[in-house]
């Protein structure tokens, strides 16, 4: 989309970036004078089922109201390809800041994570599963307060007709349960156990399996132990390898019954 174009009452300012899903955008509300993002759903198939079930997803997801959750603000479809304005977030990602080098002092790391849980912990008690927690869905605000984006783009894939795009997923394999890579039902356990890599990773400064190929790193999910985490930071303690281990347990119903228990 071209600067100057319009997606609903927001006017696209100028491109943000590009992920599996589509393209994002950065916009502007004149009457609102706010800023937000426009998710543009390009894996989505224009077609009515489609269609009918991102709106409902949307719905779902624009009735959910916490501060570390990223606020739906309007979607649509235009011209066909349904697309989502969201909140923008102008601290960039997580798994931006990662990829730039940026290592988390432990304060930080267990504040991103105490926010990230906060999220999840929310969207459980409405029924609703985020099913791709990872760096790159973890966006920052202002002041670096973590805020959860996405909801609810992976069920919407698993449901939906989906174009042929690189990358397209119905979970990140580097952070996905051992459930999802079964493929068998996915509840709130999935979602703690992508929280739990991401605090392995933040404290232990690697993925549990690391350097693995896809499949390979699908099988250790389901059949391998990872690392003890102090074994890769000797400043961590057996404690918190038993924390980690337990929210890592392949069996969803021996791990941490709450993110915010596991934090």
């Amino acid at each position: 989309m071209a600067p100057g174009m319009k997606r609903g009452q927001y006017e696209v300012q100028d491109f943000i970036g590009q992920g599996a899903m589509g393209l994002v955008y950065r916009a502007y509300h004149v009457q609102l004078e706010r800023t937000g993002a426009v998710k543009v759903l390009q894996a989505i198939a224009p077609d009515p089922d489609a269609t009918a079930r991102f709106r409902h997803e949307a719905q779902a997801i624009a009735q959910m109201r916490h501060p570390n959750v990223l606020n739906v603000y309007d979607f649509g479809e235009d011209p066909g390809t349904p697309y989502m304005i969201v909140e923008y977030m102008p601290g960039g990602s997580m798994s931006d800041r990662m990829q730039a080098g940026e290592r988390f002092v432990r304060s930080t790391a267990l504040h991103l994570l105490d926010g990230i849980a906060a999220a999840l912990d929310y969207a459980h008690s409405l029924d609703i599963i985020h099913r791709d927690v990872k760096p790159a869905n973890v966006l920052l605000d202002g002041i670096g307060n973590p805020v959860l984006a996405d909801f609810g783009l992976a069920k919407l894939l698993q449901s939906v007709s989906v174009k042929t795009v690189s990358g397209v997923t119905t979970g990140t394999p580097a952070y996905m349960s051992p459930e999802q890579v079964m493929g068998s039902s996915v509840g709130p356990a999935a979602d703690t156990y992508a929280l739990t890599t991401m605090a392995y990773e933040l404290l232990a400064g690697a993925i549990p399996f690391e350097g693995e190929g896809m499949l390979e790193l699908l099988y250790a999910h389901v059949h391998r132990e990872p690392p003890l985490a102090s074994s890769r930071n000797p400043d961590l303690s057996a404690a918190v390898d038993a924390v980690l281990a337990r929210g890592l347990a392949k069996d969803p119903i021996a791990r941490w019954e709450t993110g915010s228990a596991m934090v």
